[in-house]
């Protein structure tokens, strides 16, 4: 049997690209679960599968950025995932998350 959650990303993909193309969540649950790690690589690979070229953005503390970028290296190459070789995470922190809203805001006034 598959995995549960596969609906619940499912779910989540066909909102995301049904509205705006510019959305945000928030990963909540249980401390040390590993949710930065794989909810990202599950989202984007959902993307992948309806043949978005959505981009995901990890948006992360810059303390733990780049522990977060290896696991998921590690963990996607484990996985498998209609991603692999397509397209990647951006991982960011607060700072060039919002650096990066500014820009575009700018550019699009």
């Amino acid at each position: 049997m598959g995995d549960p959650r596969k609906y619940i990303f499912h779910d989540m993909a066909r909102w995301a690209l049904k509205d705006h193309p510019f959305m945000f969540a928030h990963i909540q649950g249980q401390p040390a679960t590993a949710k930065a790690i794989k909810v990202p690589l599950l989202i984007l690979d959902t993307f992948v599968r309806f043949k978005s070229n959505v981009d995901v953005i990890h948006i992360t503390n810059a303390t733990k950025k780049d522990q977060v970028h290896k696991e998921r290296e590690k963990l996607s190459a484990d996985m498998c995932l209609t991603t692999q070789g397509t397209k990647s995470i951006k991982t960011m922190d607060y700072a060039e998350a919002t650096s990066m809203l500014k820009i575009a805001r700018r550019e699009s006034s």
